[in-house]
């Protein structure tokens, strides 16, 4: 893998002569992103460049195995009509997708398949945890290291609606509380453990 990231190291030098372009290597992905007035055509630009490049260096291109996304729908509409020259084909555009482990997503709405899929898991482990016979203060350890670790990891790149922090905060409050019909969730959260962090979900988030 570091062999490829040093062969592709003129192609980043090659990026930077197209303004309003970014560009990022993770192995043998490349990540192109195109801001600003004119980002379709910038982004053409260093996207036909990028297929001229690896034809050159003797690589294949896949359509198959590519994305393009767009932050608007008449971007995404001249994305999907393209036909991209070095390759004689269109790319499937996106809407949202996972990349480095978080979950992106290029519309306004909060649309994550990838923390859907965690969060339900933590909700699980969170049920299995209210029949363990330990103690709070345990509890609160496995929670912080274990199951805020795994449920929130990337959270930061699609964000979280409030319905689906009020769930995990439910299903917190259900290790300790299962029975109890009190609803205060800043109560609780300041009463059960102490804790030199906050154990609240939104403030993990916030945090």
């Amino acid at each position: 893998m570091t062999i490829v990231a040093l062969k592709m190291r003129p192609w980043i030098i090659n990026m930077r002569k197209f303004s309003g372009i970014k560009c990022f290597i993770l192995a043998d992905d490349v990540l192109i992103l195109g801001t600003g007035m004119k980002m379709l055509s910038k982004f053409a630009g260093a996207f036909n460049a990028t297929h001229k490049f690896l034809h050159l260096m003797g690589a294949k291109v896949a359509p198959d195995k590519s994305y393009n996304f767009g932050s608007c729908l008449k971007a995404r509409n001249w994305l999907k009509e393209t036909i991209w020259e070095h390759i004689d084909s269109s790319i499937h555009v996106i809407a949202d997708f996972r990349y480095l482990g978080a979950h992106l997503t290029t519309r306004q709405a909060t649309n994550s398949s990838t923390m859907d899929k965690r969060w339900d898991k933590a909700k699980q482990q969170l049920k299995k945890l209210r029949f363990c016979p330990a103690k709070a203060e345990a509890k609160v350890r496995v929670i912080h290291s274990k199951i805020y670790a795994g449920a929130l990891y990337g959270v930061e790149a699609p964000g979280a609606t409030p319905a689906k922090v009020a769930s995990l905060t439910a299903a917190v409050v259900d290790v300790f509380k299962s029975r109890n019909n009190n609803h205060n969730a800043n109560q609780f959260f300041s009463t059960i453990v102490a804790s030199k962090s906050d154990f609240d979900p939104a403030a993990q988030i916030f945090a």
